[in-house]
């Protein structure tokens, strides 16, 4: 429930995703013998580099979580219309097409009159053996023209620090009940660790004994800076950690903004 609220998956239909993971991310549904979805990740269609280049590194992980979330209700839906339990969702990630040598174990799962030509199947739709209408596929690579500059992507910063190999760097904030905390933050090379932590008592001595509100996570953060917020229900101490400590010789310099509003 923490990592949900984290990342407000319970609001996704309110969240609108970059135009360049619309474009440029490919992934669909098509479903196995049962009708259950097997969700298709076309990562071998993906220009990560571009994608890095061009969207934070949390939206493409809340774009992946929204595709999970989708099929969850797709799940729902056919336990309805059946009247049997959940039983199971599938993924493929297709990292650059699924050869033939996957064919023989495709047809344990999946009924190959519904699967399309392009990945073993019968499919074909309209003379298309991708069947563009169920698999979104992506546009290929990403323009520059859609490249975020780092030397412009955070001009206005608050804080500049060096979190030095081996460390973190700590930020108290005191809140009262019903305030936002909103982040953006980036270095200037490589990736660093982040997570927010809730002190109930105001008398803890380390992060060991908080209780974590939003869980760690290590993203890329060297080309597009990461945003992000938390609504803290309770009034009290927060920390919010900065953690280069896995990194044994690498320092990190770190660009900040943290901004506290009262609702």
């Amino acid at each position: 429930m923490i990592f949900r609220k984290a990342w407000d998956l319970d609001n996704l239909s309110n969240w609108k995703a970059p135009e360049i993971l619309e474009k440029y991310c490919g992934f669909g549904f098509l479903s196995d013998k049962d009708g259950f979805p097997i969700l298709m990740s076309l990562l071998g269609n993906m220009d990560v580099e571009g994608m890095l280049k061009s969207v934070q590194s949390s939206d493409y992980i809340k774009y992946s979580l929204a595709a999970i979330e989708w099929g969850i209700r797709l799940c729902s839906d056919k336990s309805k219309e059946t009247g049997h339990a959940f039983e199971q969702m599938m993924i493929v990630f297709d990292l650059d097409h699924i050869s033939s040598a996957h064919y023989s174990s495709l047809k344990q799962y999946v009924e190959l009159d519904s699967w399309p030509v392009h990945w073993g199947g019968k499919l074909c739709e309209n003379g298309d053996p991708k069947c563009p209408s169920k698999i979104r596929y992506g546009l290929g690579p990403i323009p520059d023209t859609c490249y975020i500059d780092p030397d412009d992507a955070m001009a206005d910063y608050d804080q500049l620090t060096t979190v030095y190999a081996g460390e973190k760097h700590l930020i108290e904030i005191k809140v009262e009940a019903n305030t936002r905390i909103s982040w953006q933050y980036m270095t200037s090379e490589e990736d660093i660790g982040f997570a927010v932590h809730f002190d109930k008592t105001s008398k803890a001595n380390n992060l060991i004994e908080m209780e974590t509100v939003f869980p760690y996570i290590r993203l890329e953060c060297s080309q597009v800076p990461i945003s992000g917020s938390i609504l803290c229900e309770q009034a009290g101490r927060y920390i919010i950690e900065f953690d280069n400590y896995y990194s044994w010789f690498s320092a990190k310099q770190l660009r900040y903004n943290i901004e506290i509003d009262q609702l």
